[in-house]
């Protein structure tokens, strides 16, 4: 289930911050020590400025301490198909480590 480039619908899913647990979507970007995942939260939340805007791929803006990957709506991100309904973000800095409980 937690594999590498896996997509995981969880709801609700349980912020580590404390935030209200609702419906969320979790990338695995890599396993590590088979205790702990590296992963990323996607958002439709789009804080890219303006006139830096791209529809797909990698933006890095060191002047801002901003990076993010950004998910067309029209592309197919996985191999069996699936994409986001929507515009979709990963921020650099939302990436954290979360152990796998089974």
């Amino acid at each position: 289930m937690f594999e590498e480039g896996t997509i995981i619908y969880f709801d609700p899913f349980y912020f580590k911050n404390g935030n209200t647990a609702k419906p969320k979507y979790f990338v695995v970007l890599k396993n590590q020590d088979e205790q702990n995942i590296l992963a990323s939260l996607p958002t439709r939340t789009d804080s890219i400025p303006e006139k830096e805007e791209i529809d797909n791929g990698c933006i890095e803006l060191p002047s801002i301490n901003l990076n993010c990957f950004v998910f067309s709506n029209e592309i197919e991100i996985t191999e069996c198909g699936k994409m986001f309904d929507f515009k979709t973000h990963i921020y650099g800095h939302q990436i954290d480590v979360y152990e796998m409980e089974f």
